[in-house]
């Protein structure tokens, strides 16, 4: 990939990515993929919609009512790039791309505090759906893969967005709430060696 292209990923410009890729992966390859994103999104749906109720800071507990709607959002134009029947249709294919998945999510949504939910969904669970999004993106053909290629950018300028929104804020209102370097720290490592989302 040539340096034009890598920066242009790096800075989530994901519209040049098409003219560097060749020929579609399987089917079951970019469906399965789909499947494993969209899992992913309906997980930080279902996560930050319930951590709303408990949030102490009301700045801190409407960003997290609006990630949840956008996670909903794009878990839906996902799922819009899949069959409506057949093996790889939606339901089939909403799973983890690895079964210790299952456990981080539930190990992050029993996080207390707003610092800390704020820290891990700013610094490693967003980001690395962008990262996996794009990662997806730089492997579709222009061609066979259009409709995905369109969506993708998409969902990339709304979690950037998400990201950009949490980390300007400075949750007030707890003073007991749990550092967030550690929260951090072991999201990215679990999320690591199950291989991302």
């Amino acid at each position: 990939m040539d340096d034009v292209t890598e920066q242009s990923r790096a800075a989530g410009d994901l519209t040049s990515i098409p003219d560097a890729v060749g020929p579609s992966p399987p089917q079951h390859a970019t469906m399965t993929r789909l499947g494993n994103l969209r899992w992913a999104e309906l997980q930080v749906f279902t996560v930050t919609g319930g951590w709303v109720a408990s949030s102490v800071d009301p700045s801190v507990a409407t960003a997290l009512s609006a990630v949840s709607a956008h996670a909903a959002w794009r878990a839906r134009n996902l799922a819009d790039r899949l069959p409506t029947i057949g093996e790889f249709r939606a339901p089939a294919v909403t799973v983890p791309a690895a079964a210790s998945l299952e456990d981080l999510m539930t190990r992050i949504a029993a996080i207390e505090g707003d610092a800390p939910r704020v820290a891990v969904l700013a610094d490693v669970v967003l980001p690395s759906l962008v990262a996996a999004l794009g990662d997806l993106a730089a492997t579709l053909s222009p061609v066979a893969d259009a409709p995905s290629l369109r969506i993708i950018p998409i969902g990339v300028t709304d979690l950037e967005a998400d990201i950009a929104c949490l980390a300007e804020l400075v949750p007030t209102g707890d003073p007991t709430s749990p550092s967030s370097d550690t929260f951090v720290t072991d999201v990215r490592t679990a999320l690591a060696a199950a291989g991302g989302w």
